[in-house]
């Protein structure tokens, strides 16, 4: 009796197991794969995501600079967009040159302008409508994200 419920155990689980594993193998390809993607739908996401993206009127141009932009940049674009207060200043580790070219990728995306009279490391940089749009779909989409994977 043992052993037929161990059969039967081991036959149950060994196409879950075996579809992990290929997963597991094949993790890099996937992921190269799934960064290629335009659109991918569970349910209804991808329709209220494009939604959003349709309802913020950005040109295809700009879709195209904006799906340029590196982790890095996009990571960058949300702690220099997190105020506008005049008063608002950060730090950051990121290197000098490395933070420059990625605030310039920013301002050749049009997410914000760089004012030319800064001293020193005190850079000074305002956001364009583009990106408090960027920004704001960032955030709705985000929290929307969260919400429906955690059931809300």
């Amino acid at each position: 009796m043992n052993s037929e419920i161990i059969a039967a155990l081991v036959a149950d689980l060994a196409w879950p197991l075996v579809v992990l594993i290929v997963l597991y193998v094949l993790r890099t390809e996937i992921s190269k794969m799934l960064s290629r993607l335009s659109t991918l739908k569970a349910g209804n996401v991808e329709m209220q995501l494009h939604e959003q993206i349709s309802a913020q009127d950005l040109s295809v141009e700009q879709l195209h600079k904006l799906s340029k932009l590196s982790v890095g940049e996009l990571d960058l674009f949300l702690l220099v967009s997190f105020s506008e207060n005049i008063g608002f200043t950060y730090q950051t580790t990121i290197p000098r040159e490395i933070f420059m070219r990625r605030l310039k990728a920013l301002e050749d995306a049009a997410l914000l302008e760089i004012l030319k009279n800064y001293e020193g490391d005190n850079i000074r940089h305002n956001l364009t409508e583009s990106g408090r749009t960027l920004r704001q779909l960032v955030i709705t989409s985000s929290t929307q994200l969260l919400r429906m994977s955690a059931g809300a």
